[in-house]
């Protein structure tokens, strides 16, 4: 009895110790990474509210530790199955999700926002206006030149 038990604890504590650590309310602005000023995740925060308020689009933007030996498209895809982000009725969310150790940075878009932001554009959003700064480790740059870029790409759909 005791082996048994102790085999349902090992089991138990290595499937809960391997798993990724997300909150159940994801913020506007998660920085698991660590590399955001606090002046520039407030300024994020009150920029991605307004989107939301005016466009009901939810962005938000992550920076993590470790893709945990996940590419960034597997990780980003299991994230927006956790959280969910973006109006059920309308599929509007868009991930920012960057991932400073292994050198990688997605947008991963609703399907509400595929017309708006497809491929080719989110690419070279990221390409133009994130990644210049992500390479020389200015983080902060590169999230507001993103997320303005994505935001401005959005502004110009609607005209």
């Amino acid at each position: 009895m005791k082996r048994l038990l102790s085999i349902i604890f090992i089991l138990v504590f290595y499937s809960v110790s391997g798993a990724e650590t997300f909150p159940q309310v994801p913020q506007r602005v998660n920085d698991f990474a660590n590399v955001l000023s606090p002046t520039t995740e407030t300024a994020l925060k009150k920029i991605l509210k307004q989107l939301d308020m005016n466009t009901t689009i939810e962005l938000i933007v992550v920076t993590v530790a470790s893709l945990e030996g996940k590419s960034i498209e597997q990780y980003s895809i299991e994230l927006g199955k956790r959280w969910r982000i973006g109006k059920k009725d309308k599929n509007n969310g868009i991930f920012f999700i960057v991932a400073p150790k292994e050198r990688k940075v997605r947008l991963e878009v609703g399907y509400g926002l595929e017309h708006i932001l497809t491929d080719a554009i989110t690419k070279r959003i990221l390409r133009e206006s994130a990644s210049p700064h992500f390479k020389i480790g200015d983080f902060d740059k590169g999230c507001i030149s993103g997320v303005s870029a994505i935001i401005n790409t959005i502004k110009q759909s609607s005209r």
